[in-house]
């Protein structure tokens, strides 16, 4: 039999099962009643090369999980898929290394919620392997507190297919994907997070100084800029390293640069 695999851990079957539909060489190998990763595996052993990327799929809507991971391996993504009902049933995944991971979190609040906690367990226990998740939940903060998980893209449930293969191709090359209408308002929640911290930290000298020196300015050029003697620069540089526990300036900025 030709073709790729799906591995479904959560489908519930009544008999051991192979099934090819259409023309589309697709196999869907079920055991007993949840899949069996191992036998499916050594079924499969001829479909699935050991060089082809595996996308790991996280939903707990049977329908939805199945039709999605039929889509993208009909529309040439160029990943094997294994499907799972939950989070923590990826864990005990052990076919093959996985590529990227696909969650659905729905409408749970992974702020404060048991997903978010599962989410992060994921995170740390896939190291290497980029995170995206989809859901019902765009609020900024959400997404703000999935990127600061590790997470590499957050999707709305309501994208299509080409930004779902957008967002995989994306995480999986080392970038992050978030959706357009969420990007300037989550720079100006950020923005504003970090002009709060500043202001409890340093004096508005201080970070007008602090703001040059993101741009890489020179103090020549900062003392020109805010109209400053030389030397006063040097004394507020000063302070803000004993505030960034810096030992020089040249790990001032780095820190500067990272947002400390």
């Amino acid at each position: 039999m030709k073709g790729s695999m799906i591995v479904d851990e959560g489908e519930m079957m009544l008999s051991r099962t192979t099934v090819d539909y259409h023309s589309q060489g697709i196999a869907a190998f079920t055991e007993g009643d949840r899949a069996t990763l191992a036998s499916a595996g050594e079924r499969g052993r001829e479909t699935a090369s050991a060089h082809t990327p595996v996308l790991a799929i996280v939903d707990g809507r049977v329908l939805a999980r199945e039709c999605l991971a039929r889509t993208l391996q009909m529309s040439g993504l160029g990943f094997h898929v294994a499907t799972f009902d939950a989070i923590d049933a990826v864990h005990g995944y052990g076919s093959v290394p996985l590529s990227a991971i696909l969650v659905y979190a729905g409408g749970e609040n992974i702020v404060h919620g048991p997903v978010g906690r599962s989410i992060r367990k994921l995170v740390s226990a896939f190291r290497g392997v980029p995170v995206i998740i989809q859901s019902d939940n765009d609020d900024l903060q959400q997404v703000a507190t999935a990127l600061h998980f590790g997470i590499r893209g957050y999707l709305s449930s309501n994208v299509g297919v080409d930004v779902c293969i957008e967002a995989i191709s994306l995480a999986v090359a080392g970038g992050i994907f978030i959706a357009a209408e969420n990007t300037s308002d989550l720079q100006g929640m950020l923005a504003k997070k970090m002009n709060t911290r500043d202001a409890a930290l340093f004096t508005q000298r201080e970070r007008d100084i602090i703001r040059l020196l993101r741009q890489g300015k020179a103090n020549k050029s900062i003392a020109f800029e805010l109209q400053l003697a030389a030397n006063t620069v040097k004394v507020h540089i000063h302070n803000i390293m004993k505030k960034l526990k810096a030992t020089n300036r040249t790990e001032a900025i780095f820190k500067i640069a990272g947002d400390y």
